[in-house]
C-alpha cells in the first residue's frame, strides 16, 4: 500500500473528505482503518509497537513495512531448522510458496523463487469512502505471477 493512501499520515491530515473517491491497491492491513481496527493481526502489531517501539507511530506505513518484513525473516530462519548456512538461508528465502502473512489482505501471497525475487505480485484494488478503503472486486495480480 502506497504511503499515500494511509489514513493516519495522509488522508486525515489532507482532510479524509478530500480523498473520497481515491483508489489504491493495498496488499497489507492499514493501520487505522477502522475494518481492522479488531483484527487480531492488528492487534498484535500495535502491541508489539507499543512495548518495542513505544515512540513510534504504529500507522507509519514504514513500520508496518518493518514489521512484515521481520515476519518475513522469521519464517525463512524457522525454514532453516538447524541448518543455519548461508546457502540453506538463500535457499529458504528463495523458495517461498503461498506465504500469508497475518498482516497481508487475505488471498495476498508471497512468493518467491530463484528466477523471480519479488517477493509479492498481488494486491487488493480499494475505494475510500470517506472513513475507511471498501474492497473492489477480488485480488488482482501483476503479469508474470506464478
Amino acid at each position: 500500500m502506497p504511503a499515500t493512501s494511509s489514513l493516519e499520515t495522509a488522508l486525515k491530515p489532507a482532510g479524509t473528505q478530500n480523498a473520497i473517491g481515491a483508489m489504491t491497491s493495498m496488499f497489507q492491513k492499514m493501520s487505522g482503518d477502522p475494518k481492522w481496527e479488531k483484527d487480531p493481526a492488528m492487534l498484535e502489531y500495535h502491541a508489539f509497537m507499543k512495548q518495542w517501539a513505544p515512540g513510534e507511530p504504529a500507522a507509519e506505513p514504514l513500520a508496518m513495512l518493518g514489521y512484515i518484513t521481520a515476519q518475513v525473516m522469521i519464517d525463512t530462519l524457522k525454514r532453516c531448522g538447524d541448518e543455519l548456512t548461508r546457502e540453506n538461508l538463500l535457499y529458504q528465502a528463495t523458495h517461498i510458496k503461498d506465504l500469508q502473512l497475518p498482516l497481508f489482505v487475505p488471498g495476498v501471497k508471497i512468493n518467491m523463487t530463484p528466477e523471480n525475487r519479488i517477493p509479492w505480485r498481488q494486491a487488493q484494488m480499494a475505494q475510500f469512502d470517506g472513513t475507511s478503503w471498501v474492497f473492489i472486486g477480488g485480488i488482482v495480480s501483476a503479469p508474470g505471477e506464478e
